[in-house]
């Protein structure tokens, strides 16, 4: 029962992610989530590698699919099954190095001016990976 109570979580979470962070842009919202994806599978020290805890840990994505960016749709919940399955995101090449996004909301240059990442793509949000070189911290 603890499995299939965390599949939903997760779906519902997936689901709530991208529509809270991109409303009805679903390309934006899978890249969002491919970036979640990329987060845990790289080990980086601030995840305990579960797909959980790269979405939920604090200050990291945005929740609550209200006001404007609602209602969560149907799309929406296909992009969490999707996501919370590990099934392949369908996402621009360049979804797959993304590890960092910034959007209307962010203060001008803060993914930007880190000296670590280069842009990759850009759909609703800004999109960057790592450098060639540069590391996220690991455990």
């Amino acid at each position: 029962m603890t499995t299939l109570a965390s599949i939903l979580l997760a779906v519902f979470g997936g689901a709530d992610t991208a529509c809270a962070e991109s409303g009805r842009r679903y390309d934006d919202g899978a890249v969002v989530l491919q970036v979640v994806e990329n987060r845990r599978r790289s080990g980086w020290a601030r995840y305990d590698g579960t797909r959980l805890d790269a979405l939920y840990k604090r200050w990291q994505h945005a929740h609550g699919c209200t006001g404007h960016r609602g209602p969560l749709t149907l799309r929406h919940l296909r992009l969490g099954f999707t996501w919370a399955l590990g099934r392949p995101m369908l996402v621009p090449a360049w979804a797959e190095r993304a590890v960092f996004y910034c959007g209307n909301y962010d203060a001008p240059g803060v993914c930007s001016s880190r000296g670590d990442v280069e842009r990759v793509g850009t759909v609703l949000h800004r999109f960057y990976a790592l450098r060639r070189g540069g590391a996220l911290a690991v455990r």
